[in-house]
């Protein structure tokens, strides 16, 4: 599949200047209607008045913890600078302003009320729409490093403008103080309620214990000491009746006198040691009701002292001269854009033309959607290193398979810079892709664009693509070896072409699974990082050999090629599915040679 010269079109500045020549009419048609849309702009335009107030937050805060105690002089954190922001640009703060200066009545910023609609729609409405127009009026944003917040508000009323942001720093302080003492009557009602349940308990509790004193006549030391006399009494008795011979019914009579004293004695103990037990318990809850008390007392007293936490240290004058729209910048950046834009539009009519370098993948339900196209390139530089790199030297005018691999490689080292790394790993779908060619020409591609290019190439077999291009002696030492030792890869390194060194790994040292697990490996490659800017590593087909997967660790950065009306639709699928067990999604290459 031969591609022609009007086929393809250089994007360097040659190729430019042949475009904007081509479409000169269509770049000036398009350059003078958007400036001519832009002096309209700047005609027309309502003029912008921008003001702005300061305010600060106070950094001697006082707060209440956990505890219900008051903590002073916190630090404010950068996270609550942004929150305090954030509540200053949020839609429930907008409407306290649109209230206080009755802004729903101002057709300006009421779109309803301008429209003669304001009737028509309920009060909520009009409150919405016109915080709506008040958002999008004013700017909030805080001073780097300070405690100060910056409002910034335009309106085509000067003194509105200055109205506003001033209003705007009054709300946001009355609220501080209105937000301070809302959290204090909170904390005093709260005690209140801790103090109300504690009095029920306390009551309770004395109710108790007055029942229980009342029930078993504590206080009568009278009765207890009766009790432990008639218990005496009744056990000398009972030894008196057990020694003589006084009938059974007497004794066990008494028996069960001694008994029953006995139990009363029991349970007047009892009720003693649960008498000691109550009262601890109501000194303790007397003791809480004072703190609690106190802590009511001290933040009564702290809501009366509050003051707000910010202060306006800046009050928004009303402006002299308009800000917006800024002729100058207007003009400038209208310039620029419309040079932009009708660039683009002669580049998409040089697309619709088909002269620009596109081609499709020719196997699009293989998941090959997307793929980049390589171009053919002719048969003497196939043949002669001399005559390929001449190709990438020819400048005026460029060669068109050399612009296309050089498109190729910029695409691949987008995706490269996305991680910063500069390393790459090339496979194929079958021994008959010619991966050794594309290989070489993004090779010495990356060379003419001023980088130090190693070549390594581990494919067993001796691709027929690049018999004329690349030695075919391979080094006495195998790839763990020349990747751990940047010496020795120098060493052992041939010169293609200017920038591009190659060397070809003996084959009888097998790539271990383990290859990345020394210290060696790492310090080695990374040794070769500094020597060469990119480095790519040739493997055979994934399908045919498993070293793919033991570079990983190398580099992620995958690079699939398959042959135009070439590879095999079976090696294709089979590929693919090597690169998903992988969990790799390599960048895909169709070569048209």
């Amino acid at each position: 599949m031969q591609l022609d010269e009007d086929q393809v079109e250089r994007l360097g500045l040659v190729g430019v200047r042949a475009i904007v020549r081509r479409n000169l009419v269509l770049f000036l048609s398009v350059f003078a209607a958007i400036m001519l849309v832009a002096v309209l702009v700047v005609m027309f335009k309502d003029r912008l008045y921008v003001t702005g107030s300061v305010i600060v937050l106070d950094d001697r805060r006082v707060t209440i913890r956990a505890d219900l105690r008051p903590i002073a002089n916190l630090e404010v954190a950068l996270s609550e600078m942004q929150t305090e922001v954030e509540i200053i640009r949020s839609r429930d703060f907008a409407e306290k302003v649109v209230k206080r200066l009755g802004l729903d009545e101002d057709p300006t910023y009421n779109p309803l009320l301008m429209r003669g609609l304001a009737d028509a729609y309920s009060p909520i409405e009009n409150l919405t729409e016109t915080t709506s127009k008040l958002l999008e009026s004013y700017v909030v944003s805080p001073y780097r490093n300070t405690l100060g917040i910056g409002i910034q508000v335009h309106d085509t009323n000067p003194t509105r403008a200055a109205h506003i942001a001033n209003e705007i720093a009054r709300t946001y302080i009355d609220l501080t103080l209105e937000i301070q003492q809302s959290s204090a009557h909170e904390k005093i009602d709260l005690l209140v309620d801790r103090m109300g349940e504690l009095e029920e308990e306390i009551s309770g509790i004395e109710t108790e214990l007055s029942n229980l004193i009342l029930s078993n006549q504590l206080d009568d030391d009278v009765e207890g000491t009766a009790l432990s006399a008639e218990l005496r009494n009744v056990l000398v008795r009972l030894r008196f009746l057990s020694e003589s011979d006084a009938p059974q019914s007497e004794i066990e009579q008494l028996e069960q006198r001694a008994e029953r004293v006995q139990a009363q004695l029991e349970q007047r103990s009892k009720a003693a040691q649960e008498r000691i037990t109550l009262e601890q318990r109501l000194e303790d809850l007397l003791a809480r009701r004072q703190i609690l008390f106190q802590r009511n007392r001290d933040l009564a007293v702290h809501a009366g002292l509050m003051e707000p936490l910010a202060r306006q240290i800046s009050v928004a004058q009303p402006p002299l001269e308009p800000a917006l729209p800024n002729r100058n910048t207007v003009l400038a950046g209208s310039f620029a854009s419309a040079l932009v834009i009708a660039f683009i539009c002669i580049l998409l009519r040089e697309m619709l033309n088909k002269r620009l370098f596109v081609r499709r993948s020719v196997h699009p339900a293989l998941g090959l959607q997307g793929a980049l196209a390589f171009p053919q390139f002719p048969r003497a530089a196939r043949h002669s290193i001399s005559e390929l790199i001449a190709l990438f030297d020819q400048r005026m005018p460029p060669d068109p398979r050399a612009e296309g691999a050089r498109h190729v490689l910029s695409v691949l080292m987008d995706r490269l810079s996305q991680d910063g790394s500069a390393r790459m790993v090339i496979t194929s779908s079958s021994q008959t892709d010619q991966s050794a060619f594309v290989t070489l020409c993004l090779s010495v591609s990356a060379a003419k664009d001023g980088l130090r290019v190693l070549l390594i190439d581990i494919d067993p077999t001796d691709d027929p693509s690049v018999a004329d291009l690349l030695p075919r002696a391979r080094s006495q030492y195998g790839l763990p070896l020349l990747l751990g030792n940047a010496l020795l890869m120098t060493q052992e390194t041939v010169e293609i072409a200017d920038k591009v060194k190659y060397v070809r790994p003996s084959v009888d040292d097998q790539v271990p699974v383990d290859l990345f697990d020394s210290h060696n490996m790492w310090s080695g490659t990374a040794a070769l990082s500094d020597l060469y800017d990119q480095i790519v590593i040739l493997v055979p087909p994934i399908t045919e050999n498993a070293v793919l997967g033991r570079l990983l660790s190398f580099t992620d950065n995958v690079v699939f090629i398959t042959r135009d009306q070439s590879s095999g639709v079976e090696e294709i699928v089979r590929s693919l599915e090597k690169l998903r067990q992988l969990n790799l999604e390599p960048t895909k290459l169709v070569n048209f040679g």
